[in-house]
């Protein structure tokens, strides 16, 4: 039986997983990230409506309301949002993140953009030491700005979006259970920052979601870029095209994994396939995906940005064999709006989020 053959054969057989200790599920599976719903992040829809058609409009007093039926009320000492879900949350004029049942989050000193879960975005610019404290207010929605505030003061003016170089966060749940987004490269790293008293302990505390379009793209590009006639290379193209046919199967967009190890990052895939993360390598963190019953990964990612693919060298017990067959592909940005910035000092940030989930 060909590899191809025994490869589809491990992929198609009944998965019997081991029998472990229930694991929280900390790794999701989405498509192409533009157009990802909230749900698909596994941590609620935002507590917003279906988008408006109609998108933004002003409230009939001085309010703005969001696609989604958010209302955003602004003032000298802050900006509160109000849900459909009845979830309220204060952006203070400090950079604090308060709800009602005195739980806060941050700080973010010179404001942050919220991202709420109609697709539409807050940006909420402050001046520290400065009074009043709330410089700029802009709600973003399909390359326009509604602009509710402006240098301090009440504004109704509607605009074209300018680009946010600061703090990104989103809001999931009810809208109350707000986490900060920084991209490594095709993962996108969610670290909680605010969540109400009473979901405290079914919240996690951090959230990492693998885009599925930055997977695939790899396993149909690779083998063409490997196309030697050794054995071990002709098997591994070969796999990586079997894999990339069963996609589907193996990479189910919107899965929340199961992680399959308390002492090592792997979380389970499709047809017996698995997904991990090198925290340790020479080359920095790496994603890595398994194929079924392999002990070494087959593909590798880099958590930069731009990242790149390669295929994991089939010939490394040679002496001075080097990790990685050739040359890999670059790969556009799954995440391009929440690439870790050096000027922020985000990937360092995320590392530290990621080694939380070692136990």
């Amino acid at each position: 039986m060909g590899s191809c053959a025994i490869l589809w054969a491990a992929l198609l057989a009944p998965q019997h997983p081991p029998d472990l200790p229930v694991l929280h599920r900390e790794l999701v599976l989405v498509g192409d990230p533009a157009s990802t719903p909230w749900s698909d992040f596994g941590l609620g829809d935002g507590g917003t409506k279906p988008p408006d058609p109609n998108g933004m409009r002003w409230a009939p007093d001085d309010g703005l309301v969001s696609p989604g039926g958010v209302r955003i009320d602004c003032r000298a000492v802050g900006v509160k949002l109000t849900f459909p879900s009845g979830r309220e949350l204060l952006f203070a004029g400090d950079g604090w993140l308060h709800l009602r049942d005195e739980a806060r989050g941050g700080p973010c000193p010179h404001g942050a953009e919220l991202w709420l879960g109609d697709g539409s975005r807050l940006q909420v610019r402050l001046q520290p030491g400065a009074s009043p404290s709330v410089r700029d207010v802009a709600l973003v929605w399909h390359g326009q700005a509604a602009v509710p505030w402006q240098r301090g003061a009440p504004a109704r003016s509607i605009t074209r979006a300018s680009a946010w170089a600061g703090v990104r966060l989103a809001c999931f749940g009810d809208g109350g259970e707000v986490f900060r987004t920084i991209a490594l490269g095709p993962l996108l790293v969610l670290d909680r920052l605010l969540v109400p008293a009473d979901r405290e302990p079914r919240v996690p505390r951090q959230r990492l979601a693998v885009a599925t379009t930055a997977v695939l793209e790899a396993l149909q590009r690779l083998p063409r870029l490997h196309t030697g006639t050794e054995t071990p290379l002709r098997a591994a193209a070969e796999a990586l095209r079997t894999l990339a046919e069963a996609s589907a199967m193996v990479l189910p967009e919107g899965a929340e994994l199961p992680r399959l190890e308390s002492a090592a990052l792997r979380w389970g895939l499709g047809g017996g396939c698995e997904l991990g993360l090198d925290l340790d390598a020479d080359r920095g963190p790496l994603l890595q995906l398994f194929a079924p019953g392999a002990t070494r990964s087959i593909v590798e990612w880099t958590l930069t940005d731009p990242s790149a693919a390669y295929l994991t060298n089939p010939f490394d017990t040679a002496p001075g064999a080097s990790r990685w067959h050739g040359h890999g592909v670059r790969l556009a940005a799954a995440f391009p709006q929440q690439q870790a910035r050096l000027e922020l000092y985000e990937r360092s940030l995320a590392l530290p989020v990621l080694r939380r989930l070692r136990r």
